[in-house]
């Protein structure tokens, strides 16, 4: 059996937890692949017909952060791929996928990407399975979940909800199931859109949100706007640049109430530059006096 650890000793290297207050930041946007994806690649170098030879054409379906994810993987290993995208695309993941060679299309919703990636198969391709489904949930819940069982345990600390955005879906199950035979009280929290003016990258609208299946998930809508100010925040107040939902999860997981000796949990994906041209796209809006 192929893993991590054997077939990609960086991609299986821990990433920080950083302490503030009651909350515990695990800083996924330092993964290699800056963000949560990369830790499911394994999956494409164990599938059952054997491994995609490089000169093959091969598929799959998922966010942008797949793609950005899977481009470093396809390139490595000399495979053509084709990415069908769906949920929010900004200027920073067409720039990068161009520059990693990276052929794209454009979806309205994680039904159509994967619809138009098994007819793209039919044609020829190799189809990957996507990198936020079960099968990528067992491999979050034996790297990222025992990665957080162990500082919680090293920090004697007992969690009391583990907070992430809708995009991180596998992330948020993996985890938990990880960590609830040790602390069964844990709480998973999702965000989602509040509307569909509010998808953001790793916030996709329902149409685009991956599956989860983890028992008592409880989710939270919440706006750009607000995901907009706590990066701003985090920024400021602890020069952390995240992506907007990470940012908003970080930020929710410092107001948390919990009681002693416990803690709340963000996952933090997505790294902060990918964003920029949000940014000036918030900067330009106008002002609603």
């Amino acid at each position: 059996m192929v893993t991590p650890a054997t077939r990609h000793p960086l991609l299986a290297r821990p990433t920080p937890l950083l302490r503030v207050g009651t909350a515990l930041l695990k800083l996924e946007a330092l993964r290699p692949g800056a963000g949560f994806d990369d830790r499911a690649l394994p999956l494409w170098d164990a599938l059952p017909g054997g491994e995609v030879p490089a000169g093959a054409d091969a598929v799959f379906a998922g966010s942008a952060g797949a793609a950005l994810a899977a481009a470093s993987w396809a390139r490595a290993r000399g495979v053509k791929l084709t990415a069908i995208v769906h949920g929010a695309l900004l200027h920073e993941a067409r720039e990068t996928l161009g520059i990693w060679r990276v052929a794209w299309e454009a979806a309205p919703s994680r039904e159509a990407a994967l619809a138009l990636a098994a007819r793209r198969a039919d044609e020829g391709a190799r189809l990957l399975p996507p990198l936020d489904g079960p099968e990528a949930a067992g491999i979050f819940e034996r790297t990222l979940g025992a990665e957080l069982l162990r500082d919680l345990e090293e920090a004697q600390l007992s969690p009391a909800l583990v907070i992430a955005p809708a995009g991180a879906a596998a992330a948020l199950a993996g985890a938990v199931r990880a960590l609830r035979p040790r602390f069964p009280g844990v709480q998973p929290l999702l965000l989602t859109p509040r509307a569909s003016g509010d998808e953001l990258p790793e916030l996709p609208a329902a149409a685009s949100a991956p599956p989860i299946d983890i028992a008592g998930v409880r989710r939270q809508t919440v706006t750009r706007a607000e995901a907009a100010q706590a990066r701003a925040e985090l920024a400021r107040e602890l020069g952390l640049l995240a992506g907007h939902a990470g940012a908003l999860a970080a930020q929710l997981a410092r107001r948390s109430a919990v009681r002693a000796g416990s803690c709340a949990v963000a996952l933090v994906g997505s790294a902060g530059e990918r964003e920029f041209s949000l940014d000036a796209a918030e900067a330009a809006a106008p002002v609603t006096p």
